[in-house]
């Protein structure tokens, strides 16, 4: 039995990988050493993919954590599979984008305040922008335009 649930976990990391890929992070790929986590080329974070059931979770996202703290790294996730076909009796593969990643409330919150500051400054960005272009449009229009031929 261990032998398919490794084969099935082989499965599930290459697609988490390759979902990864398709998202930007050119460079993920399967980690084959231990002590890396399973997936690199993702930032400087550790990613544990689990078939794990959820009753073991807590068991994953130590061995994340171990994983991380050998390799120097800050953040750990645990991809958890999720199969929502085999939820709804269908057979389909499981998609990683719908499938949910666990990391530390720390790791999670600093996440959140990072992206709060970008939409923060970028609604600034467009407040200066629209700003800029309105006065301009309105000295346009106040003054004569002079045409050269």
């Amino acid at each position: 039995m261990r032998g398919v649930m490794t084969k099935a976990g082989d499965r599930w990391r290459d697609r988490c990988a390759a979902w990864l890929r398709e998202q930007g992070y050119r460079g993920a790929a399967p980690e084959m050493r231990k002590q890396h986590g399973d997936l690199v080329g993702a930032g400087d974070r550790s990613i544990e993919c689990t078939l794990e059931p959820w009753h073991r979770w807590s068991v994953k996202m130590r061995q994340a954590a171990g994983d991380a703290a050998v390799n120097g790294l800050a953040e750990y996730w645990l991809w958890k599979k999720r199969n929502q076909a085999e939820e709804e009796g269908r057979r389909a593969p499981a998609d990683p984008g719908e499938s949910p990643m666990i990391a530390p409330a720390r790791v999670v919150v600093a996440l959140w305040l990072e992206l709060d500051a970008l939409r923060a400054r970028e609604g600034e960005f467009h407040d200066g922008f629209d700003r800029g272009y309105a006065a301009g449009f309105a000295a346009a229009l106040q003054s004569p335009v002079e045409r050269t031929v």
